[in-house]
């Protein structure tokens, strides 16, 4: 890759940076759908479109559909960061590090995917394979309303590449664990804590039980967590609450584990009189002889490229979860290298992009030969 190429790639990375697109943003996610769109166009697919859901749009594109393989490439175009929060613009530290919203997490994957497709289409044995490309926004609210569309897309294609960050290191993910998100909320009644306790009803007190109940649930031998993200409820220390709501996360490598610990928890909420209501979940990504294949297979083009490669499990999720648990062989953190997603010290190694875009692209042709 030139000089010119890589700076009109970094160029393109700091104008998607420099928009606001945190999935609660409705203003800048539609900027972002329109300027990613704009890019990926180009590529000429035979099918290019928004596909509308309850809150927000998701862009899609499909070339050669009659292929015998497909390919499926995706990516969501979110953050975590709104707009009255003080990071929002990028920042080019040095040469090879760009600090800002996002960069990480995953525009920079986006661009490597991008870039890759691009050589995948002006190669001979591109032609030979078809491919989708679903770009999500709303992967960092769950994927709630795009994930029907994910699983249909999993039943279409024989293999999913997903450009997620890296690990620290460089590493790829391997298994991942599950997740369930819910909020538990119990209703009581207002009223003045000392003259009229009597005639209220304490929302607190319930949720708080059931809480402290759930944090025994957890089984480190199987790796199954559960953290308490929010826990809000009441006004005044003289005031009966009449409300109270908590967020929770639950993790574990087992879909059996997951759904025990679901129907305890349930039991729980039912004895306490709290309402437990989920709001997403992830299957479990499986490490399966498939994806360990794929995954050798991506070790030898690296070892031509002289890139090391090394992979690891992760309680992390994404959206290669729900490809992976429907059989797919994935490859789910072709994106970028850099430290700090989700904070204010987000950055990139933009010599990660060069390298991704080149060790991805062989990987294809490899895998589109065989």
């Amino acid at each position: 890759m030139t000089k010119k190429e890589l700076d009109s790639i970094i160029y393109l990375l700091k104008t998607w940076v420099n928009i606001n697109s945190h999935f609660r943003n409705p203003e800048g996610i539609k900027n972002m759908l329109a300027a990613v769109e704009e890019e990926f166009k180009l590529l000429n697919p035979d099918r290019s479109e928004r596909i509308p859901t309850q809150t927000s749009s998701h862009l899609f594109f499909k070339k050669r559909p009659s292929a015998a393989r497909q390919i499926f490439f995706g990516g969501h175009l979110d953050t975590v960061f709104p707009v009255d929060h003080p990071f929002q613009k990028a920042d080019q530290i040095d040469e090879m590090t760009l600090k800002g919203p996002g960069v990480l997490d995953m525009k920079g994957g986006i661009v490597i995917l991008l870039h890759t497709l691009k050589r995948l289409e002006a190669s001979l044995w591109g032609k030979k394979v078809g491919w989708e490309v679903l770009l999500n926004t709303d992967e960092e609210d769950g994927s709630k309303e795009s994930r029907p569309l994910l699983e249909a897309c999993a039943k279409r294609v024989d293999l999913a590449l997903l450009f997620e960050p890296a690990l620290p290191g460089g590493a790829l993910a391997s298994a991942r664990k599950g997740s369930f998100t819910y909020k538990a909320f119990c209703l009581g009644k207002s009223a003045h804590a000392g003259r009229d306790s009597s005639l209220g009803v304490n929302a607190l007190f319930p949720l708080a039980r059931f809480v402290a109940q759930v944090e025994k649930l957890q089984d480190k031998k199987k790796g199954a967590q559960i953290n308490l993200g929010i826990m809000e409820g009441g006004v005044a220390a003289n005031i009966v609450p009449n409300y109270a709501e908590a967020t929770l996360n639950m993790r574990a490598w087992e879909n059996q584990t997951l759904e025990t610990i679901d129907q305890k928890m349930q039991t729980l909420a039912r004895k306490e009189g709290v309402k437990l209501e989920l709001l997403s979940s992830r299957p479990p990504k499986p490490f399966d002889a498939a994806s360990e294949a794929l995954f050798f297979k991506l070790k030898e083009v690296g070892k031509h490229l002289s890139i090391p490669i090394r992979w690891e499990k992760t309680g992390g999720v994404c959206d290669g979860n729900f490809f992976a648990a429907a059989g797919v062989p994935t490859i789910d953190t072709l994106g970028a290298c850099g430290l700090g997603m989700h904070t204010d010290q987000e950055y990139i190694d933009l010599s990660s992009l060069e390298q991704r875009i080149q060790l991805t692209s062989n990987f294809l042709e490899a895998w589109c030969q065989k």
